[in-house]
């Protein structure tokens, strides 16, 4: 069989472009899911609402190892904003606290108050942190929920006792 030049040029150039749209059609898919999920993810992640056994509402949270012997997570000054303000915790009903500047079950709270640490020249140090804490376990209870950041939505759990969207972390 015979092929002129025209009809050789024209049947590489068909494979060649059959073979990119099924590739590409392939690979949107998983790509298209991922950042569906991706965005679930991101959307409306948990929120942290905790009562503390002492007022420390002012003052910066630092994480601890779980032995309670090192501080492992720190915010340098300039990450202790939410909106551009201070992230002093949201004040909830009974006393709870809404988390705007991401504590855990290992957190602890500085003498030094939110003002005080965003006026800091440069990040502290871990071991100068440690020194700084007020109590290594200030939490008495916390809660992960899944909702809005609606503070009366929040008081409604929180009159539910937490029966609702929410999971007991401590």
């Amino acid at each position: 069989m015979k092929f002129t030049i025209k009809e050789r040029n024209v049947v590489p150039t068909a494979i060649f472009v059959i073979m990119i749209l099924i590739s590409c059609k392939s690979a949107k898919e998983p790509i298209a899911a991922a950042n569906q999920n991706k965005n679930k993810t991101f959307m409306n992640p948990p929120l942290i609402i905790y009562k503390t056994r002492k007022d420390y509402f002012n003052k910066v949270p630092v994480d601890l190892s779980a032995d309670k012997k090192s501080v492992v997570s720190y915010p340098s000054p300039t990450d202790i904003y939410y909106k551009g303000e201070l992230a002093t915790p949201t004040r909830l009903a009974d006393g709870w606290l809404l988390d705007n500047r991401g504590i855990g079950i290992n957190s602890a709270f500085l003498k030094l108050t939110y003002s005080k640490y965003a006026m800091l020249a440069e990040t502290p140090s871990p071991e100068f942190l440690f020194n700084q804490i007020l109590d290594n376990d200030p939490i008495s209870e916390m809660y992960s929920c899944k909702c809005s950041r609606d503070t009366a939505e929040l008081n409604l759990l929180i009159k539910n006792n937490f029966t609702e969207k929410c999971f007991k972390l401590k």
